[in-house]
């Protein structure tokens, strides 16, 4: 991947100095309205979107990122559920936001209506080859 077509879009500034991979374009926003352009890219992808954002409209942000994906491009995602016991000592409404999340990329019928087709989910909650590690990995692509 090529720094200049990497995109980084973050609500906290401040986790821009964690990024991985260099990137010229970092974006102060929320994943729910942005000022991109539609069909613009060819992959979207998220890493612990939810579990860093509680009060995000899960179905908003999946219209957004769909209006920015080309047609047949995809949206992969993944979400830790490993830390949410800790997590849940501060918040309580981890759980309800992991579980409407879980409650949407299983609803066929309204990924059709958002626009986008399952490829693969991929669920590891309390896995014996995952021990405690557990996490959502899910890939869909846009009609």
């Amino acid at each position: 991947l090529k720094p200049e077509n990497l995109y980084s879009l973050d609500p906290d500034p401040q986790n821009f100095g964690h990024d991985e991979y260099p990137r010229f374009h970092k974006i102060v926003g929320s994943v729910e309205h942005t000022d991109l352009e539609s069909n613009f890219f060819d992959v979207v992808h998220s890493n612990e979107m939810t579990l860093d954002n509680l009060a995000i409209n899960f179905v908003q942000s999946l219209r957004e990122i769909n209006r920015v994906l080309k047609s047949g491009g995809f949206y992969l995602a993944n979400e830790h559920f490993d830390q949410i016991a800790e997590m849940r000592k501060t918040d309580p409404k981890i759980d309800r936001n992991s579980q409407q999340l879980i409650d949407i990329v299983n609803d066929e019928k309204l990924l059709d209506e958002l626009g986008f087709k399952p490829v693969v989910r991929i669920k590891y909650f309390d896995s014996p080859q995952v021990k405690t590690y557990q996490f959502m990995f899910y890939l869909f692509q846009k009609k």
